[in-house]
């Protein structure tokens, strides 16, 4: 008799997290895995192949605990495999949320992973402040020591966690530790940033957050054009003479995030004055890309958490006179964070970013000997 699981996600990071396992699930004869996929998450099941029934946003919005429920009658789940995707507002909110009380509800196992650090109430409370362990699956599979400490300092059962890490990453890290480590960035006239957006402007009703993808956009070009004003000397040893200042070029990459319209970018590209920035719009992106960048920026993607596989420099950009968020990577110091063009511009003139991944690679090695952050890209078990 075939095991019967039910697998779903809403957003796209937390089917990340699930899919490799759920690929791993479907090779296997003894099991039956049902995977709900919303327009959201359909990217990734589409794009790895897997067998997905579309998730029923209309009648999940209006009746969710009904529709939920009859997820389970028809599919008749063993257990139930999620991510964790944060609410954007009143909890419960999101399908895991539902699914987790439905599978209390029934006594059935369910299993939930992390694919991130932080955002522990809008994943796991009621009322904003205080774990709600009917929020809890029976299995939480997180990232690491520290975020296992973090959950479990706030409420979280120890019994109900094991780290695994993010399983999206572990053909990242098995592959970053096959490639040869890049100790400087490939030659070019001056930096290469990556700009990994997120769709801000489209959550702001709900974060209530001061800034969005475009003025973070906006102050980086403005520091990267102060930066390419700045200019630099160079020696001739031939004639044992100083060369004339020459003008520094840069190169920025936006990777917008799946959601985000690329036509909007087209528009506010088309009309902004990029000055000695050359600028491109990618569709998509790859570990070359991220590897090969002198830095990658964003408010708060998880590419950063990626392109530090590769000792790729991250600098956290949140244009706010007060911080909306607290991430460990930024109190590691994996990431540089800044609030405003004058002080990145600052950044970007003092240091150097052949040193700077330096830096980074040398924190690799200490936090992943300490079983943080990085990951070795091996299986674990849960249960």
């Amino acid at each position: 008799m075939k095991h019967r699981i039910l697998a779903l996600s809403q957003d796209r990071g937390s089917m990340q997290a699930i899919a490799p396992v759920v690929t791993r699930l479907c090779a296997l004869d003894s099991m039956q895995v049902a995977t709900c996929s919303t327009p959201q998450s359909s990217p990734i099941t589409t794009a790895l192949g897997l067998p997905a029934t579309p998730f029923n946003q209309t009648a999940f919005a209006t009746r969710p605990s009904d529709y939920i429920r009859e997820l389970f009658d028809q599919h008749q789940p063993d257990l139930v495999l999620m991510g964790s995707s944060p609410a954007h507002g009143k909890t419960p909110q999101t399908p895991e949320q539902f699914a987790i009380l439905e599978a209390h509800r029934r006594g059935l196992k369910s299993l939930s992973v992390l694919d991130y650090w932080g955002m522990y109430t809008e994943r796991f409370s009621l009322n904003g402040q205080t774990v709600a362990h009917n929020l809890l699956p029976n299995r939480l599979c997180v990232l690491d020591s520290r975020c296992q400490q973090d959950l479990k300092a706030w409420g979280v059962p120890a019994h109900q966690m094991a780290i695994t890490h993010n399983p999206w990453l572990d053909k990242l890290a098995s592959q970053a530790l096959g490639l040869a480590v890049i100790q400087t960035p490939a030659k070019h006239p001056g930096i290469a940033v990556v700009l990994a957006s997120q769709p801000l402007a489209h959550m702001q009703s709900v974060r209530k957050w001061p800034y969005t993808q475009y003025t973070v956009f906006e102050n980086l070009l403005q520091a990267m054009q102060g930066w390419t004003e700045q200019t630099t000397e160079t020696w001739d040893h031939e004639t044992n003479e100083q060369q004339p200042k020459a003008p520094i070029k840069t190169k920025l990459q936006i990777v917008p995030h799946p959601s985000e319209n690329p036509a909007d970018w087209q528009r506010l590209l088309a009309r902004t004055k990029h000055g000695n920035v050359h600028i491109e719009l990618l569709h998509h992106q790859t570990p070359d890309l991220l590897r090969g960048a002198d830095y990658l920026v964003t408010s708060h993607s998880t590419l950063a958490y990626e392109a530090l596989y590769f000792g790729t420099p991250c600098i956290s950009l949140r244009p706010s006179a007060t911080d909306t968020m607290n991430l460990w990577i930024e109190q590691a110091g994996l990431s540089q964070l800044f609030h405003d063009a004058e002080s990145l511009l600052h950044y970007l003139v003092e240091h150097n970013p052949a040193t700077e991944r330096q830096r980074i690679l040398a924190l690799k090695e200490k936090w992943q000997a300490q079983k943080l952050f990085f990951q070795m890209g091996k299986p674990h078990n849960v249960w």
